[in-house]
C-alpha cells in the first residue's frame, strides 16, 4: 500500500536481536511512512522493505546510501528499496542544489534517477561533504543536462518535492537528516555493508520463521 506500517510491538519480539536498530517513530505504537511516489527499485513483495532518507550533505548520508545501495545489489530479488529526499546541512526551507537536482530528475528523468543517486554516491566517497559544484560535474560527465536541470528549478516543483519528503519523515517522528529504515526499524547510526546484509538476512529468517508460526 501508499504507507508501510510496523507495529512497535510487534517489531521487537521479546527484545531485539538488531543490534542500533530501534522501532521508527519516538512514542508511537506504529510509524507511518508516506511511499506513494516515491522512487523505488525492487519487488513490491520482497520480504525487506528499506527506505533510504539521503542529501549527500554529509558523510552519514554516503555511509547509509552506500550499504543500502551495495545490499540491494547483493540481495535485490529479496528487498524492495525507496528513497526520499532528506536535506540537513541547511534548513528544510532552502534545500542545497545537489538536493533540487537529484528531485528534477526524480521528476523529469525517473529512468535515471537511482542512476543519479549511485554516480552521486561514488563521487562522495571518502569525502565528508560533497560540493555543489563536484556535483553538477559528475552528473554533467554522465549525460545529464546540468544546465536544463537547473533551469528547471525555476517552477518550485523539485523544492516542493523535497519538502513533502521533510514532512512526511517528521510526521512519522523521525529525525532530520539521513536515515535508513528496516521494515519499519530505525537504524541508529550507518551499519555498514555487511552489517546491513546480515541485518537483512536476519530479517528474512524472522519473516519465514513468522509464517511458518502462521502470525
Amino acid at each position: 500500500g501508499a504507507l508501510l506500517r510496523q507495529s512497535a510491538s510487534g517489531l521487537r519480539l521479546g527484545g531485539s536481536p538488531f543490534p542500533g536498530v530501534e522501532p521508527a517513530g519516538e512514542g508511537r505504537s506504529s510509524a507511518a511512512v508516506e511511499l506513494r511516489g516515491a522512487p523505488a527499485q525492487g519487488p513490491r513483495v520482497a520480504p525487506v522493505t528499506l527506505i533510504l532518507a539521503a542529501n549527500f550533505d554529509s558523510y552519514r548520508s554516503y555511509s547509509f546510501t552506500a550499504a543500502a545501495r551495495e545490499v540491494f545489489r547483493r540481495r535485490g530479488e529479496r528487498v524492495r528499496l525507496l528513497f526520499k529526499h532528506a536535506p540537513s546541512s541547511v534548513g528544510p526551507a532552502t534545500p542545497s542544489e545537489t538536493a533540487l537536482l537529484l528531485a528534477q530528475i526524480q521528476r523529469v528523468a525517473p529512468a535515471r534517477f537511482w542512476a543519479a543517486v549511485d554516480l552521486l554516491c561514488e563521487t562522495q566517497a571518502q569525502k565528508v561533504h560533497l560540493s555543489v559544484p563536484e556535483a553538477r560535474v559528475a552528473l554533467a560527465g554522465a549525460g545529464f543536462d546540468v544546465a536544463a536541470l537547473r533551469a528547471g528549478l525555476a517552477d518550485g516543483k523539485a523544492w516542493q518535492q523535497v519538502a513533502e519528503d521533510l514532512r512526511q519523515l517528521r510526521e512519522a517522528n523521525l529525525p532530520q537528516g539521513p536515515l535508513l529504515l528496516l521494515n519499519g526499524r530505525l537504524l541508529a547510526s550507518p551499519p555498514g555493508i555487511r552489517g546491513l546484509e546480515e541485518l537483512v538476512q536476519q530479517e528474512e529468517e524472522r519473516g519465514l520463521l513468522a509464517r511458518l508460526r502462521g502470525d
